[in-house]
């Protein structure tokens, strides 16, 4: 227990609480861990897991961030922890200046087929909007290109591409107009093109199809898309 030098079972009785009934009741009554058997114990919300799991890997070492990225991002479980590890390179004074040339490496080593690293880079380019940190105009034109084709060519995971899809459209997505009050325009209009379609997620993924080609528009205050037939 962060180098007190006592054994693990004997840390709650150091504090003159019996270490059984203080781990019943931290897992009875914190809300924040949950049994899972005979001595096992985890986060009830992963997030805190995730959290400090990002927060050890920036304490252990503050170089080689980029091949951890590329490596753990091909394993869907890695995906906030890696976020929550890019927000704290971003946020130390002493490894701020890293975040900038970490991002910029991603984005040039990435090919654009890697939806898994795409959407993570999506994440970490979030972040640094949010913080009020930019990149330069062009590894931005760089990035949203990348992701522009990963969405276009239709292949991967669903979940993947619908990630990508997103990080596609906080980057800004250059095939929408700026103004969707301009219904007469062509570029405010999607066709989706006649075909057999996969829809919803899970075990509930199933097939549609689309019988003829259709023509979407999202009106501005609605959720919900107008559409018409080709």
């Amino acid at each position: 227990m962060g180098g007190s030098g006592l054994p693990r079972s004997c840390c709650f009785q150091a504090c003159g609480t019996p270490s059984r009934k203080a781990r019943e009741t931290l897992l009875s009554n914190s809300g924040l861990l949950v049994s899972k058997g005979k001595r096992k114990a985890e986060f009830y919300h992963l997030s805190f897991q995730e959290y400090l799991a990002a927060q050890r890997i920036f304490g252990l070492s503050r170089e080689g961030f980029a091949r951890l990225f590329q490596q753990r991002s091909q394993v869907s479980q890695w995906a906030n922890t890696l976020s929550f590890l890019f927000a704290e390179i971003l946020s130390q004074p002493s490894t701020e200046a890293k975040a900038g040339k970490l991002l910029k490496r991603l984005i040039e080593e990435t090919d654009s087929k890697d939806l898994a690293m795409l959407s993570v880079i999506g994440d970490c380019h979030e972040i640094m909007e949010n913080r009020g940190k930019s990149l330069p105009e062009a590894l931005t034109g760089q990035l949203r290109e990348k992701l522009r084709k990963a969405v276009e060519c239709g292949e991967g995971p669903l979940e993947q591409r619908l990630e990508v899809g997103l990080a596609l459209g906080r980057v800004g997505d250059p095939r929408v107009i700026d103004d969707l009050r301009d219904h007469d325009s062509e570029e405010a209009w999607v066709c989706v093109p006649a075909g057999v379609y996969k829809v919803g997620e899970g075990k509930g993924i199933h097939e549609f199809e689309v019988e003829r080609d259709l023509m979407f528009f999202a009106l501005p205050g609605h959720q919900q898309p107008v559409s018409e037939v080709c």
